[in-house]
């Protein structure tokens, strides 16, 4: 290996709490590399845990599992109608384009109603936030997003 290359090499991982009460501890986790090439990777994880007994939440642990379908068609949904936009004003899309858009303007099957798609999330006292990192629903240059749902949203 190239002594001079690898010393360019980089990494940093850091975490921080997002929210904590009596139950719950949502913590964040960032993750940065840079090991050559056009540019760095950057991640961010977003870790639950029950307190007491202790143990990590999974998104599916949050619903029954009679609702489960109609959650994640309603996460689906909404996610990508945040990412449509956020992408609409990036790309400054025409009206014209915007009304045949469909899921398919994002990877194949990223935005899909399966509890993988939505595995990476806070929680606070206000809302779930999913966090979609680089190359999940799109291209390095589209970046990271994170959709915040609030909770009176998944009451309706």
């Amino acid at each position: 290996m190239n002594q001079e290359w690898s010393n360019n090499w980089y990494f940093n991982s850091s975490y921080s709490i997002h929210f904590l009460n009596q139950s719950i501890v949502s913590v964040i986790e960032n993750n940065f590399t840079f090991t050559g090439g056009a540019h760095g990777s950057a991640g961010i994880n977003g870790l639950n845990f029950y307190i007491s007994p202790n143990y990590k939440l999974d998104f599916k642990d949050l619903f029954s599992y009679e609702d489960s379908q109609i959650v994640l068609e309603f996460i689906s949904e909404y996610c990508f109608q945040e990412l449509r936009t956020i992408y609409n004003e990036w790309m400054q899309t025409s009206e014209e384009e915007i009304k045949i858009q469909n899921k398919s303007m994002f990877w194949e099957n990223s935005l899909d109603p399966d509890w993988e798609n939505f595995d990476n999330f806070l929680i606070s006292n206000e809302n779930i936030s999913f966090i979609f990192n680089q190359y999940q629903v799109s291209s390095y240059a589209f970046g990271m997003h994170i959709i915040d749902i609030p909770f009176k949203e998944f009451l309706n």
